[in-house]
């Protein structure tokens, strides 16, 4: 079974499972799938309570988005 497939029984067993999230998000980023990248990022945003694991996300996401418009990949 590949980590994707993983990943995703995972988020299906606890749907907010943050490091699950967060690792399909980077699978996401290197096949290119920006948008997806920043949804499981922006739902990782949703559970996190810490200001630095907040901060982190906001920075990561930011930097998909300004990426993206870059490179006009989706």
């Amino acid at each position: 079974m590949s980590q994707f497939a993983i990943l995703n029984k995972a988020i299906q067993v606890d749907n907010m499972d943050k490091q699950s999230y967060s690792d399909r998000a980077g699978i996401f980023e290197e096949l290119g799938k920006i948008d997806l990248a920043i949804a499981d990022l922006e739902r990782e945003f949703t559970f996190s309570t810490s200001q630095p694991d907040i901060k982190v996300t906001k920075l990561i996401i930011e930097g998909l988005r300004e990426r993206k418009e870059e490179t006009g990949k989706e």
